[in-house]
């Protein structure tokens, strides 16, 4: 077996610290195929199984060549939200945010559920947004068996929340059609649980009742709202986010955060891609930014 697998299989592990299923996993191989080769006893010099790897550790190489991804900072924007799950979360009352994308909504999901062992998550991606199968995640999360109908999952969700400290933190929520919000609506009346709503500004017209009438039962259950935007993004927030970089790129980058097509997940995007060609000055920003078809707002 070639040393050169065994040893970058072996150096990946204890600097990523990843466990060996989980990387079979990310390599698509077998467990068992793994440790087999990690220990010297694969009886194979080649094959698929091996291509895989050497793929696998290629792209790994060529990685470190590239500017890592910006890490995770609470930005202005990322506390409001949090301050917000977690009043809904002590206070045990129903909440929404909403608002323009790339902002840092599901970051800050992401951060209030590290801490929050009762924090639920659901992502409201059209696939589940129906009653049944919204119920069925929902079980799924609660580790509730499956196989049942839509009565028996409500049933099973109530029991085992009612009277917890649980929070249901609902992302993408403008997927949510009217009878699966329904659903939320009495489970929130059953179960007396925190349950906040997040997604853009199609999930406030809905419990506004601008699109239809009965979302309003609904939308007077909200005890707290919290609308974001773009424009809420701050110089201060751009310094957070990209450290010691020249002020005229700090000041472009916030230009491209600030617009609502783009927001910060736009501004993160160039930097990344003109750091990766080192260039991060203003010019470099900008030639990036005409390069990704992202233009200045104002």
């Amino acid at each position: 077996m070639n040393e050169s697998i065994r040893e970058g299989l072996k150096k990946y592990i204890q600097k990523t610290g990843i466990s060996q299923s989980a990387l079979s996993k990310k390599i698509d191989i077998s467990n068992g195929a793994l440790s087999l080769i990690i220990n010297d006893k694969y009886p194979n010099e080649t094959g698929a199984t091996i291509d895989k790897i050497k793929n696998f550790l290629s792209m790994h190489e060529k990685e470190q060549g590239y500017v890592k991804k910006i890490e995770f900072v609470e930005t202005s924007i990322v506390k409001k939200v949090i301050n917000t799950i977690s009043y809904c979360h002590i206070q045990k009352v129903m909440g929404i945010v909403y608002g323009d994308a790339g902002i840092g909504k599901t970051e800050a999901i992401h951060a209030y559920m590290d801490s929050n062992i009762d924090a639920i998550k659901i992502n409201c991606v059209p696939a589940c947004a129906k009653p049944k199968a919204f119920l069925k995640k929902l079980c799924r999360k609660l580790r509730l068996q499956g196989g049942k109908n839509e009565d028996e999952y409500y049933d099973d969700i109530v029991e085992k929340l009612e009277g917890t400290n649980k929070i249901l933190i609902l992302d993408e929520a403008q997927h949510l059609p009217y009878k699966t919000l329904e659903h939320v609506r009495s489970i929130y009346d059953e179960t007396g649980i925190g349950i906040i709503l997040i997604g853009n500004h199609q999930i406030h017209d809905k419990l506004l009742g601008i699109q239809e009438a009965a979302f309003a039962q609904l939308f007077n259950r909200i005890a707290i709202r919290n609308p974001l935007s773009t424009n809420d993004v701050r110089i201060e927030d751009i310094q957070l986010i990209f450290g010691n970089i020249p002020k005229q790129s700090l000041e472009y980058l916030l230009n491209v955060a600030n617009s609502t097509k783009w927001g910060i997940r736009g501004a993160v995007n160039v930097y990344m891609n003109a750091a990766n060609n080192d260039d991060i000055s203003v010019k470099g920003l900008q030639k990036m930014a005409c390069f990704m078809g992202i233009y200045e707002s104002r």
